[in-house]
């Protein structure tokens, strides 16, 4: 009943509600070990729900430093659009928040833009250029940078059937 009450409410205002919750372990054989509180209100009215999980912890080569983890992210509800590849993973340095620019590299690795064979320090952009991981913000500099590269990667992802456009037909 509060869920009906609160979600009208913030529908007529045009404002954006956002729940952060916590997941708990359940005492579950089989399926999912986790379990978020609130019931099935919160998962029914939800827009969107996404699971953020540690994978691992990023550190120096010599392994002394600790500079991040690794964040697994699962989409598991999207109600304005459809996901094709609901799984993810990111990291989130100590000094600098999401690595933005490394994932900008994985995603293009994952829809061909960038060629990385396995066990290689090599990658290789579309147009030839061969660079080392360690040369990639000087190749996205190189490109008209971050932000460029980003649209770039979009409209690619779009024309090669990895992203559905915003506002076509088949974000239903």
């Amino acid at each position: 009943m509060g869920m009906k009450m609160i979600t009208s409410k913030v529908a007529k205002k045009k404002a954006l509600l956002l729940l952060v919750n916590h997941a708990h372990e359940t005492m579950a054989m089989y399926g999912k070990k986790t379990t978020s509180s609130g019931g099935h209100a919160i998962k029914f009215f939800s827009s969107n729900r996404i699971e953020f999980k540690h994978a691992k912890t990023l550190k120096t080569a010599d392994g002394k430093e600790r500079l991040g983890q690794e964040i697994k992210v699962n989409i598991e509800k999207l109600k304005v659009a459809k996901l094709r590849h609901p799984d993810f993973k990111i990291n989130l340095m100590v000094d600098g928040g999401f690595d933005t620019m490394g994932s900008l590299l994985e995603a293009m690795i994952s829809i061909g833009m960038v060629n990385h064979p396995k066990g290689s320090k090599v990658y290789t952009l579309e147009t030839g250029t061969e660079f080392a991981k360690i040369e990639w913000p000087q190749v996205v500099a190189d490109n008209g940078g971050l932000d460029a590269m980003y649209e770039h990667f979009i409209k690619e992802a779009c024309a090669r059937g990895h992203m559905i456009p915003w506002g076509s037909q088949e974000n239903g």
